[in-house]
């Protein structure tokens, strides 16, 4: 979480956060923004909000929204969103699933014996079925909720383990728009970020001179692996999990 006098920056993980966040550091602490506070938060990993204790100790600069400390909160809160179709295939290709199986690998075994070396089909299998239990503690596993939209609402949600509550025994579908449990965030998107984020600082008031060169700017930690092409009934099974992002954001791919 990084926070400055003028927004605090939420960084959901493969969105682009790692380009915003050095950035960020680059141009605050190389003093292009004079009299400009900035500071990066280490944070609790989110499990612990959750009520799972197995990465207690561990802190990250992926902090959520219910972490914000008092004295930010009224701050503007900024984020990345990208298309779940994109950010699917960004996950199988950069792999993380091999190394931090969802579950315990020999279940994995019994349905995949290939495992790790999954085709995208087997991989989606996974991300639809075994994802969730990593994320959420036991009680919600039966929420027929997407992966990303489960993430969405751990990092944006002002109490996520009382919306994931609500859900569940309202039989709701989430609603990622809902006032009572989000707050209105900016988002900037993946797929045009140099120039949100250069539109976002020059609406703070930040020098346009500093900021030209931001607009070319590489981008980082990009995966090396080849994303593969999502079949049409892929697609589908991926926009009907993640729907409610798609009703937040109106992507269309």
């Amino acid at each position: 979480m990084i926070v400055t006098r003028d927004f605090v920056l939420i960084n959901l993980p493969k969105t682009g956060t790692t380009f915003v966040r050095t950035v960020l550091k680059e141009y605050f602490k190389n003093n292009l923004f004079k009299n400009y506070k900035f500071k990066e938060l280490l944070l609790p990993r989110k499990q612990r909000i959750l009520g799972q204790s197995q990465l207690i100790s561990d802190k990250d600069q992926h902090g959520i929204v219910s972490q914000i400390p008092l004295k930010y909160k009224n701050r503007r809160k900024v984020s990345i969103t990208r298309d779940p179709l994109t950010r699917v295939n960004s996950f199988y290709s950069f792999g993380w699933w091999k190394k931090e199986p969802p579950i315990d690998v020999n279940l994995i075994k019994e349905e995949f014996e290939n495992f790790p070396n999954l085709t995208i089909d087997e991989y989606l299998f996974i991300y639809k079925n075994y994802i969730k239990r990593s994320l959420l503690p036991e009680r919600y596993w039966e929420l027929n909720i997407g992966p990303q939209t489960i993430q969405y609402i751990i990092f944006y949600s002002k109490n996520p383990l009382e919306y994931f509550e609500y859900l569940l025994v309202n039989n709701k579908k989430p609603n990622l728009k809902n006032p009572q449990y989000f707050d209105d965030i900016l988002f900037l998107r993946m797929e045009n970020l140099n120039n949100d984020l250069f539109d976002l600082l020059i609406g703070l008031g930040y020098s346009k001179k500093k900021l030209e060169r931001l607009l070319d700017r590489k981008p980082i930690n990009v995966s090396n692996s080849d994303e593969v092409e999502l079949t049409e009934d892929q697609k589908k099974v991926i926009r009907e999990l993640e729907r409610p992002i798609y009703d937040l954001h109106n992507f269309y791919s």
